[in-house]
């Protein structure tokens, strides 16, 4: 959160102090009345430091790129629909723009320009050498603060693309690693968050009703946060097919809103 906002919210408190009805609180009875006359003359007395304070720290930030670089984060972008052309497409366009425009470093992978055998041949006894895009794939994953995925759901689950490039990236020993001598493990991703957006067709409800959530628990309990990786914020866009032009836009512009400012 920027400084200068954290001073905007700290501002109000104290203005919302200084608007009690000073009659109302010499009415109070016994030691209340006391306490909150003491309380508000001490905050009269202190507003002016602290709004300097608040500024000449808001200054510093600002003409400090030493500050700004520790603030930004790392973003790692997976846009794992295959079409980039396609809303979800135009969704990662929009939030990697406006990610790049707050400060923070992005790295993006389209899942449909990458090069890869999506197929786990013989599951994990036997690990298949892993293509120079997985290889990418990896070394984005470790480098990032937060892993964005954003992806249709299609068939009451995420598309095979994408369930194929997660069983050949989050490999044992990369991801995790389970106990020998306990059914337990070691979550090697920790330290990361994540935002999940998922778009349908279908209601909320319906997704929830008919499927119990699949593509969630899929994506954020067996995979991310199965790795370490928390919190994992979920976004669902539904009844896309339904949306005009005009709603689709909205929509994006209300995620670009809640990108995360330095």
């Amino acid at each position: 959160m920027q400084l200068t906002a954290v001073g905007a919210i700290a501002s109000q408190v104290i203005s919302i102090a200084f608007a009690i009805n000073f009659d109302k609180v010499k009415a109070m009875p016994g030691n209340t009345a006391i306490i909150f006359s003491d309380l508000h003359h001490v905050l009269r007395k202190i507003k002016p430091l602290y709004l300097k304070l608040v500024h000449e720290a808001a200054s510093v930030y600002a003409s400090n790129p030493a500050i700004q670089k520790r603030l930004s984060m790392n973003i790692y972008l997976l846009l794992a629909h295959p079409d980039t052309d396609s809303f979800n497409g135009q969704l990662a366009d929009a939030y990697e723009k406006a990610l790049l425009a707050s400060g923070h470093k992005v790295c993006r992978q389209n899942i449909g320009e990458m090069q890869f055998d999506p197929i786990l041949r013989k599951g994990y006894s036997v690990i298949q050498e892993l293509e120079p895009d997985l290889i990418q794939a990896q070394e984005n994953i470790l480098w990032c603060d937060t892993w964005i995925i954003i992806y249709p759901v299609w068939w009451g689950s995420v598309p095979a693309i994408l369930k194929g490039f997660l069983d050949r990236a989050i490999l044992p020993g990369f991801g995790f690693k389970y106990h020998t001598n306990d059914p337990f493990w070691d979550k090697y991703l920790k330290g990361r968050s994540a935002h999940v957006i998922a778009t349908s067709d279908a209601p909320a409800i319906y997704l929830w009703w008919q499927y119990g959530n699949s593509d969630i628990k899929t994506i954020k309990n067996a995979t991310l946060e199965f790795c370490g990786i928390r919190p994992v914020k979920v976004t669902r866009i539904t009844r896309v097919k339904y949306l005009d032009e005009k709603k689709r836009r909205a929509i994006i512009q209300n995620i670009v809103r809640h990108t995360p400012k330095l």
